[in-house]
């Protein structure tokens, strides 16, 4: 579980950085592994933090301070906020962490896809980071915010909630979910979501003072709030549909169905490379019965085929003969068994 959050602006009217800070902040119950943000210019520039520290360290560090200072102002379009907890690739390698970055699509993404190694191998993508969320980020640099990019996400087994923009398609925002949730806001100037609604009521409550104090507002700004639809794809484009700038103009450039879930196998772990063997070899995947040592008094699993030699077999402590325990609990002998 990891927490995905952003807003993205539609008027001239700037984001808030607070209202950022309070996004990744209030996320952070959902990960805590390392924290990341994306920012997106109108020009389509995209520049990435991202660090192995939880989000109340890594929105306090130099780090974040200093890249938000130089990259973040009033024309900032987009910005994407990710809360990690790790599954597969340490966080000590900052490649692992979101977003998910090489220059082209940044993509952050909450969930577990179980495949990504057959698709990089099948798709022919290069991976650059250990993480199975780097094969969403593959698929769309190669395939852009297009409806075919979806379409290849849905070979993916597993479940998403992913948001990207990309340098290639500057003031788009893709949001997919299949799975996992995706909770939407929306007030006269900016589109708020969040993996949930907490956090985006607590940034939706700017800071302000009152009598010297800085308190936060208790009076919400007018806003609509939904849960994003299961197994679908909206991509926000980079202006409205019949040219004009107003909030009740058609953003939403396209919208599709979208189910990674479908195709689901699960993964053929082994450990040590003899799990499996050992399983056959001793289990048989056949049930178990109990047998006792009288002498130690302890209960001991033995499978069917050991139990046709089972006079064979003494207690390793006390060298004491070992009964088996019948269904009502009670001892029999092993003479005949």
């Amino acid at each position: 579980m990891c927490g995905i959050c952003g807003i993205r602006r539609f008027t001239n009217e700037p984001i808030e950085r607070s209202a950022v800070d309070l996004l990744i902040l209030n996320n952070q119950n959902r990960g805590i592994d390392a924290t990341g943000v994306a920012l997106q210019q109108e020009d389509g520039t995209i520049e990435v933090c991202k660090n192995d520290v939880p989000p109340f360290e890594f929105i306090g560090s130099n780090i974040y301070k200093t890249f938000m200072d130089k990259h973040f102002n009033d024309k900032t379009l987009t910005v994407l906020g990710h809360t990690r907890k790790a599954t597969q690739g340490t966080p000590r390698d900052n490649r692992n962490n979101h977003p998910m970055w090489k220059d082209v699509t940044a993509v952050i993404h909450n969930g577990v896809i179980h495949n990504d190694a057959q698709l990089f191998t099948q798709f022919k993508l290069e991976r650059s980071a250990e993480t199975d969320s780097d094969i969403l980020r593959a698929i769309l640099d190669a395939n852009g915010l297009t409806p075919k990019a979806v379409e290849l996400l849905e070979k993916c087994s597993g479940n998403a909630a992913f948001a990207a923009i990309s340098t290639k398609y500057p003031g788009k925002l893709l949001l997919g979910r299949s799975g996992n949730p995706i909770e939407l806001a929306a007030t006269k100037h900016h589109l708020y979501f969040s993996s949930e609604t907490g956090p985006i009521y607590k940034a939706l409550r700017p800071f302000k003072f009152a009598w010297g104090i800085l308190m936060r507002d208790m009076t919400p700004n007018d806003y609509c709030m939904i849960t994003m639809e299961d197994h679908s794809a909206w991509c926000l484009g980079s202006k409205p549909r019949n040219g004009v700038k107003s909030r009740e103009d058609d953003w939403l450039e396209w919208h599709q169905k979208m189910k990674i879930t479908y195709n689901f196998q699960p993964v053929n772990y082994t450990c040590h490379s003899q799990y499996h063997g050992s399983r056959v070899r001793f289990y048989d995947d056949r049930p178990v019965d109990l047998v006792e040592c009288p002498g130690c008094g302890l209960y001991l699993n033995v499978t069917q085929a050991q139990l046709k030699d089972l006079k064979k077999f003494t207690c390793a402590s006390c060298k004491s003969p070992l009964l088996l325990v019948d269904a009502k609990g009670t001892n029999a002998k092993t003479k005949g068994k």
